[in-house]
Parts: C-alpha cells; structure tokens; sequence
C-alpha cells in the first residue's frame, strides 16, 4: 500500500528523471530507427525537432548534419521546461549542443513567426510527442507546415489508432469507480491514418507519401514495469484522484485487470502494445 510519505509523484511525460528511468524505450535505436530511415537527415540540412523531450534524438541529429560544416543544424522544441533543462544538460555533458527551447506545440506558428524562423527548414521530425498535442491538432499541423520550406519533408512517428488499447480504457473505468469521468482528463490524441492523413492535407501539405499504423509490442523496463508506465505517463488520470489513497486504488485495480495480458509470469515482463502511426509528408 502506498503512503502518503512514500506516494509516488504521477506525470505526464514531462519529467525527464522519471522518464529516462521508465521509458528510455520511446528512443532507443531499436524503436527509432525505422523513423529515422525515414527521416533521411543529410549533413547540411536544417531541421525542427518538434516535442523533443531530453533532445536523445535530437543531439544524434545535430551532430549528423552539422558534420559538414555547411550551416546545418537541429532545432528542438518541448512544452516541458524540465525536459528542455535536462536536454540542456546533456548537450554540455556530451559537447553536442543544438538549440533547444521551450515551446507549446500548439503555439509553434506564433514561435517561428517571432523567431524569424517561417519557411527556414528542410524537414521537420516529431517522435514520440504530438499524441500529446490533443487541444488543437490542426493548429499543431499548421505550424510544422509553416516551418518548412515549399517541397519541405515532414516525417513523424506518434501513437496512434490502437495504441495501449486495454490499458487506456482500463483507466478510464477504474476512474469511472470513482466518480470520475476520464474523458475529460484523458491526454492522448490516438488519430486514424485516415484522419491524420486529411488533416495533413488540410493544413499546407500537399502529399503524405507514406501513412502506417505499426503495431509494436514494448517490454517495459524492469523492474518497475506497468507501475513504472503509470508514474511516467498517466498522471493527468491520477491526479485527478482527491487523494493518494484513491489514487494507490486505481493503480493497483488497473495493474490487476491489466495484468492477465500484459504480464508474462515466466519472464517477469510487462508488455504494452503500442501502436504507432508513421508518416511522411510534403508540403505544398
């Protein structure tokens, strides 16, 4: 049982110490390359890093297309002024330092518009953060559109239609036991292809190329597993709770109903499904 001197402190991906201790999953090489192939990064190309979190990726960027000494660079972007400090931090600590700033995805357009920064990149890349983005989908499009140069190449991968099924609607009953109603806390944006697609389309670009829905089973990290997931991940479900009683309450109903699918007794594994939608877009 949790107790309030030892209650754990609920997030919503935006604390960079929870997040390296319980999801360095979302970039590591093995989750991120196909994303990355996609991307295509060239030395001397300039690219927006939207939603870049302790910039892992976005230092690995940098360093590839700054290598030719021909003005490219990286540029990132979170909502999370933790993230950005650890992002930061790290780039001191390894000597690879790409501009880094604090900004609301959803607000990108008014940034790149006082910035002088309109129609200045090549490619713009998102991993991992627009499901997060879920107030204005559109004007998140809008200004990784405005970003880029005519012909530009958006490339992104996010959760999508699918994603951690079972263990979202778990948390939305087990909040219901509580008289809460979790649509109106609920965080995530999980789009179709479809819609995504026209969304794009709808909002300066003027292909998408590639559209898929990839579902990818994700071990969570030992030995926290699916309590590890909700501490990073579900605190606007959590906090929504009066108290840490009440919320103990749901993190233990949830891993209990969860846990005859998702927990593998032989090997000590906890596994979400994630399902991830992958695109690349051309701007019009």
């Amino acid at each position: 049982m949790v107790t309030q001197a030892n209650a754990p402190a609920y997030h919503r991906s935006d604390d960079a110490d929870t997040y390296k201790k319980n999801a360095s999953f979302v970039y590591n090489p093995e989750n991120t390359r196909a994303v990355l192939e996609l991307l295509d990064p060239k030395p001397g190309e300039k690219i927006l890093d939207v939603g870049c979190g302790t910039g892992e990726l976005t230092r690995q960027l940098h360093a590839l297309v700054s290598s030719s000494g021909d003005g490219g660079c990286v540029v990132g972007t979170d909502l999370s002024a933790n993230m950005i400090s650890a992002a930061r931090k790290r780039g001191n600590d390894e000597g690879i330092n790409p501009r880094v700033e604090v900004v609301d995805g959803h607000d990108l357009e008014s940034w790149l518009e006082k910035q002088g920064l309109v129609g200045t990149f090549d490619k713009v890349f998102s991993n991992a953060a627009l499901h997060w983005m879920k107030a204005d989908p559109a004007a998140v499009v809008r200004g990784m559109s405005r970003a880029l140069r005519p012909g530009g190449i958006l490339v992104l991968e996010m959760g999508g239609h699918l994603n951690i099924v079972g263990l979202r609607s778990a948390l939305h009953v087990a909040l219901a036991q509580h008289g809460i109603d979790a649509a109106t806390v609920d965080p995530w944006y999980f789009p179709t292809l479809a819609s995504y697609s026209n969304l794009l389309l709808s909002n300066g670009f003027g292909s998408v190329p590639e559209a898929r829905l990839v579902p990818r089973p994700t071990p969570l990290p030992r030995p926290a597993g699916l309590a590890g997931f909700l501490e990073t991940f579900a605190g606007p479900f959590l906090n929504a709770l009066p108290d840490d009683k009440a919320r103990n309450d749901v993190v233990q109903r949830v891993i209990k109903q969860l846990k005859v699918d998702m927990y593998d007794a032989e090997e000590d594994q906890w596994t979400a499904m994630n399902c991830r939608l992958r695109v690349r877009a051309i701007k019009a």
